[in-house]
Parts: C-alpha cells; structure tokens; sequence
C-alpha cells in the first residue's frame, strides 16, 4: 500500500501536481521496493532449506529400509535393515569400480579390530556400470565369505543401485572420479554427511567414527545372533 502510495505521488509531481516532496517521496518508494525485494528472497531462502530438508528427511527414509549382510560379533551371518543400526553404527558405502571395491574390502579387513571397536561399517559397491566379468561376486550369491562384523554386502542390490544414482550423480558434478571410488559417509543419524573422493585408510575411518561417537556412546547391537 505505502509503495502504491509512493508511485501515486511521483506520478502527481510528474504531471505537475504540486504539495509532495520528489526527493522523499522517490526514497521512500526505493526503501519499500528493497523491502518487498528482501522479503521475497526470504521467502524463497526459507522455501527451498524447507523443501531441501524434505528431500533429506525422504531419501534417509529410503536409506532406512536398505538391507545389508554382514558377520555379527558372534560370528554368524546376519541381515540387517540400515534402520536396525540407527545410533549403533556409522557407514561407509564405498561406491566405484572393481579396484575401489578390492581396496574397500581389503581395508576393512586390515583395520577389523579398530573398527570393530568403534562400530564402523564399510559397505563396498560395485557400480553396475564399471563392472565387468572379472568382478567377484557378491558373497551372497557365490558363497565366498568376505563378510565380517565391519564388512558388510548390500542385499537387494537393485534398490541400492537407485538410492545410490542421486549420489552418484552428484558425485560425477562434483568432479569426483568413480572408478577410483567414491565414499559417502552415512552418520548413525541416517543422514549423509558428506561425499569424499577415493577408499579412506581404516585409521582415519576409525579416528573419524570415534570422534563422532561422543554425543551418543557407543551401544552394542544387543542381541547375540
């Protein structure tokens, strides 16, 4: 109404009416124009964080109900959705090409105790289209145990493979090279923390785990499967 009422005056001084301030009457239709410009950016700044934490809170549901196989700390195979380790465990799905997967697992292997220890999971997979026929199956579908208590497999990999594209997309306009692997960070929240190019050492892996782990402790699984 104020702006409507500015412009009114400026016209009125323009057709040669007399009795309004042009100075005062041009600032105070500036002012209010800037007022209605801050408010709309506002407006889009609140809806688009609203409409990001909507995706985000979307795509953790989706991540929740993902499955994965791995060794328990009894050592008997067991599956898991992703929302049964929600505040016991921390991932890292290592996505990318044979050589990233063979690093992955080779990783978690070496650094078992220490991740173990702080409840640590690496889920290597490799993206369907750098796979080749020389890529080692999938423990579940061969019967070669590479699994162990911080090694996990996907189960279902075709539901993985869509949750995964968005990331991986990103990744790519990230300009991060997938066939030398790409490592997104699932916290025990269920939120992604962050996309990083290549494997990550398991010290790392397990000082980062750690160190995150303060705010919630670490419980065990609680049950002996």
């Amino acid at each position: 109404m104020t702006s409507i009422s500015s412009g009114t005056r400026l016209l009125a001084a323009a057709t040669g009416v007399t009795g309004y301030d042009v100075d005062e009457t041009l600032q105070n239709l500036l002012v209010n124009a800037g007022a209605v410009v801050g408010l709309t950016l506002l407006y889009l700044n609140d809806k688009r964080s609203r409409d990001l934490d909507l995706e985000r809170i979307a795509r953790s549901g989706q991540l929740a109900k993902l499955q994965l196989r791995l060794f328990s700390e009894s050592g008997k195979e067991v599956l898991f959705r992703l929302s049964a380790l929600r505040k016991t465990r921390r991932l890292a799905v290592v996505v990318g090409g044979q050589e990233a997967v063979a690093q992955a697992r080779e990783m978690a292997t070496q650094g078992q105790e220490a991740l173990n220890q702080v409840g640590a999971i690496v889920v290597p997979v490799e993206w369907k289209e750098l796979r080749d026929d020389t890529s080692v199956p999938s423990p579940y579908s061969s019967g070669q145990g590479w699994l162990l208590p911080c090694l996990a497999a996907p189960v279902r990999e075709s539901e993985w493979t869509e949750w995964l594209q968005v990331e991986v997309d990103q990744a790519i306009q990230q300009g991060l090279d997938l066939t030398k692997g790409v490592t997104i960070y699932v916290e025990r929240s269920g939120y992604i923390k962050k996309r990083a190019a290549g494997v990550p050492s398991w010290q790392s892996f397990a000082a980062d785990t750690e160190a995150r782990n303060r705010p919630y402790g670490m419980p065990e699984l609680g049950v002996d499967y």
